[in-house]
């Protein structure tokens, strides 16, 4: 009868205990494929559906501020020696005509409130701007306000764009990226960067007017503005 050596068993033993081993691996190497495929499939909602992600950090430590329902966006104001706070409340879009929503104060001395609605083709398509309120609902079908317009923001790369600011002629801005790139804020108590880029019309005296804007695409959020008169955000809350 053939008999196998005590050597020739510890080495199947051994063999057979390798390969279990090799198998418990492979099977958990297979899982963890399977599980790291699936985070990858995750995908943030649209912030256009509904403002779900509200701050989203990035290199350097700078940070983007995508907006949330509900979230107060403190301004400071200083036009023509008067000094007042400029805040905004975003609300969800009322309906799908509108990229943008949200209701407004001015505090004392100028003492005035309202609502504003822009839609699609006002926040994407156009290169208008409405920066002077005077009370109650506005919608804006051909103009932004607050929010850098799509059609502007995809110029960037080319270092300038068209901007047509309240009753002004359409001018180009140049942007600047030598200039300042990123502003401290108050986010919900604590100090964060946001992440900026300044586009500037390049014009002498009281013709020159500058623009800060958040840089990213789907929530492009002016930030500071100097158009002879000054507003900038300090504060969400």
């Amino acid at each position: 009868m053939f008999r196998l050596s005590a050597l020739a068993i510890a080495l199947l033993l051994l063999t057979a205990s390798a390969a279990v081993q090799a198998q418990k691996t492979t099977k958990k190497t297979a899982k963890t494929k399977v599980v790291a495929k699936k985070k990858k499939m995750v995908t943030p909602k649209p912030v256009e559906a509904i403002y779900t992600e509200p701050l989203l950090d990035v290199d350097g430590g700078k940070s983007l501020y995508m907006g949330q329902t509900g979230d107060k966006l403190m301004y400071e104001v200083n036009a023509g020696g008067q000094v007042y706070d400029f805040i905004i409340t975003i609300q969800r879009p009322e309906s799908d005509e509108y990229r943008y929503s949200f209701n407004w104060e001015m505090t004392a001395p100028v003492n005035k409130s309202g609502h504003v609605n822009i839609s699609k083709k006002g926040a994407l398509d156009s290169k208008k701007y409405v920066n002077y309120f005077t009370g109650g609902n506005l919608t804006l079908t051909d103009a932004s306000t607050v929010w850098m317009t799509g059609e502007n923001f995809v110029e960037m790369p080319d270092k300038k764009t068209t901007m047509q600011l309240d009753n002004n002629e359409p001018e180009t801005f140049y942007r600047k990226d030598e200039a300042e790139t990123e502003q401290v804020i108050k986010y919900k108590g604590k100090d964060i960067k946001l992440d900026i880029f300044k586009v500037d019309n390049d014009k002498p005296g009281a013709d020159h007017r500058q623009v800060w804007v958040q840089g990213i695409s789907s929530f492009p959020l002016i930030v500071k503005m100097d158009l002879g008169w000054t507003i900038r955000l300090k504060e969400i809350q």
